[in-house]
């Protein structure tokens, strides 16, 4: 049998479901809206606005919250810079200062929620989105472009007789290993879709008729989505190894395990590092740049694990071992330790780090050194100016 439900975990330090909220006012739902995933699911499979939608938007979806999140309100300001203009025709400026008018903007989105979504329907449907949700054409996000998925968004497929009983199969896992936390009640708060015809069905408006008319693909002006009513009931799942409950699950495979506070890095010794480690690598290295060749003034950390500790006798083994290790570490000019280091903000690696000898790294690092030159070359003046005052 064919799988017909796909699995969505929607979880990010920042959410926002859009439900009622237009122009200056930005509302979020508490939970993901069935416009949103749609979206979602289009964009995964990198179909246009004015596509049809009827087949995503004829999946059945339920959403477990596994976490719910808190509403945070963002202020946000629009204009500033090129104004506003008035019924009349005229720029608004303030009163006091009669600078431009900016336009005051509520945007309100949802911190630290985390969801578990079940689409229901059309095998086809769901294997082609199981397919694309794991290798997305556009970059997928949770209800505005500024909410990328802080977890992978596939979370398994399955064949199911109803909503409930699919979102029961999923273990329930908390945020990271040793996270006390649990759910009101000890039970999970389900939201489901349900027919029109059932008496118990609440009206929600967010069910996606298309996000762009047909016409809107040669059209000059930006046209706005269609919705029509969505039912749905809210159901409980309680936690527990029972039948008809959830099981709870921790372990080092599937939960974020949180990082113990710690001084990263290989000693804290920082005589250690300068009188011994960094100068024995460099001579080592014959003083030059394994990388590019030019003269080598500094000592770049390939990974950053196991700590040397701080009282550690230059001459042991551990300190001569890691200093030939070439695995552990390499000799840099400024310039490709500059570009090292750009790259490494840029991806936000944290304790990561760059091999820039790795086939995987050292074309990126070649091209931001020449960017580092070009960029240099285009603002002299400016360099002096900055080693003058």
């Amino acid at each position: 049998m064919s799988d017909n439900t796909l699995f969505l975990r929607l979880e990010a330090p920042l959410q926002s479901w859009g439900l009622q909220g237009k122009l200056v006012f930005r509302d979020s739902a508490r939970e993901p809206t069935k416009s949103g995933v749609v979206g979602l699911l289009a964009c995964a499979l990198g179909r246009e606005r004015w596509k049809p939608i009827g087949d995503l938007a004829g999946l059945e979806m339920g959403v477990r919250i596994d976490r719910e999140g808190v509403l945070t309100r963002d202020y946000h300001t629009v204009g500033a810079g090129i104004g506003n203009i008035t019924a009349a025709g005229n720029i608004k400026k303030t009163a006091t200062t009669g600078e431009l008018e900016p336009v005051v903007s509520v945007r309100m989105y949802l911190a630290d929620a985390s969801f578990l979504v079940a689409l229901r329907g059309d095998p086809k449907v769901t294997e082609e989105c199981a397919r694309h949700v794991q290798d997305p054409k556009w970059p997928i996000y949770l209800g505005r472009k500024s909410c990328p998925p802080a977890v992978p968004a596939f979370a398994g497929t399955g064949s199911f007789d109803d909503l409930k009983s699919a979102l029961r199969s999923v273990p329930w896992r908390p945020a990271f290993i040793g996270d006390q936390r649990r759910p009101k009640d000890n039970r999970l708060r389900l939201q489901l879709e349900v027919p029109p015809t059932d008496p118990e069905g609440q009206t929600r408006g967010d069910h996606p008729l298309y996000f762009w008319p047909p016409e809107a693909e040669t059209s000059q002006f930006q046209q706005i989505p269609r919705h029509s009513a969505r039912y749905v009931i809210e159901d409980w799942l309680p936690l527990g190894d029972g039948e008809g409950q959830v099981r709870i699950i921790e372990d080092d495979k599937f939960v974020f395990k949180a990082e113990p506070e710690r001084q990263w890095g290989y000693t804290t010794n920082d005589d250690l590092w300068k009188k011994h480690i960094g100068p024995a690598r460099l001579k080592k290295d014959g003083y030059q740049c394994l990388l590019t060749g030019l003269p080598a003034v500094e000592v770049h950390h390939k990974r950053y694990r196991n700590d040397i500790p701080a009282s550690a006798d230059p001459a042991s083994d551990l300190v001569q071992d890691h200093i030939s290790n070439d695995t552990d570490l390499v000799s840099l000019s400024r310039l490709a330790h500059e570009a090292v280091t750009l790259l490494e903000y840029r991806h936000d690696m944290g304790a990561e780090r760059i091999d820039p000898l790795s086939s995987r790294w050292r074309p990126d690092v070649l091209k931001t050194i020449q960017l580092i030159l070009t960029t240099r070359e285009r603002n002299p003046a400016k360099r002096r100016f900055a080693r003058n005052r």
